[in-house]
């Protein structure tokens, strides 16, 4: 869409217009997936209607050759009965939809893009330097169209962690706990032929110190 640039609340007569190419349409699906053949095409065809030669345009739908408003309009007219109402200008490779009344980004329409770089390489003898993005799409959805791309959610439940090693040893597999002999329990002493004696410990008085 194109406004008027404005200087301090009134029109400057020497002011342009801005120009903001739309990044999107509602016709794309209409576009023809092929350019033209290369072959008996030429930027100077004239207009298939009226015959007018000059600044001619291309419809993106199915690749006619029509002359704009500027000329007798019969790009216009055709697009009104035409399934697609994209067209692209042979002299600035402008791209212009009839549907919006406006301009479209050919660096952000990848559907658009192919009929781009045709003209581009039979006006200017190179390859257009586009973006590339099909894979910048592909990025999104993991090579796969955004329509077709799966959505879910994968709940994952927690597997209940073990228990300590410790928790399941059991009393038979701990060494055996030994007690200190009292002090007042017998002990056994061999006697001078080999016989055990008994003797009792005796306790020490406390006032004994060491």
């Amino acid at each position: 869409m194109a406004s008027m640039v404005e200087k301090d609340g009134q029109d400057d007569a020497f002011a342009g217009f801005e120009v903001v190419p739309l990044t999107s349409s509602p016709m794309l699906h209409a576009i023809a997936s092929e350019p033209p053949s290369r072959e008996n095409f030429s930027l100077e065809l004239a207009c298939e209607s009226c015959g007018f030669q000059g600044d001619c345009m291309l419809n993106l739908g199915d690749n006619k050759v029509f002359c704009g408003r500027h000329a007798n309009g019969c790009m216009m007219r055709h697009c009104q009965s035409s399934p697609c109402p994209i067209v692209i200008s042979f002299l600035d490779l402008s791209i212009w939809d009839y549907c919006q009344d406006a301009y479209l980004d050919m660096y952000n329409i990848l559907e658009i893009q192919p009929h781009y770089s045709f003209l581009h390489q039979i006006k200017f003898g190179e390859p257009a330097v586009l973006p590339n993005l099909r894979a910048k799409s592909d990025s999104f959805t993991g090579g796969i169209s955004a329509a077709d791309a799966p959505f879910s959610i994968v709940l994952e439940m927690a597997e209940p962690s073990a228990e300590p090693e410790s928790e399941n040893l059991n009393a038979a597999s701990l060494p055996p706990q030994v007690s200190p002999p009292s002090p007042s329990a017998p002990t056994a002493l061999p006697n001078t032929d080999g016989t055990p004696k008994l003797c009792k410990t005796e306790r020490l008085p406390d006032s004994t110190k060491f």
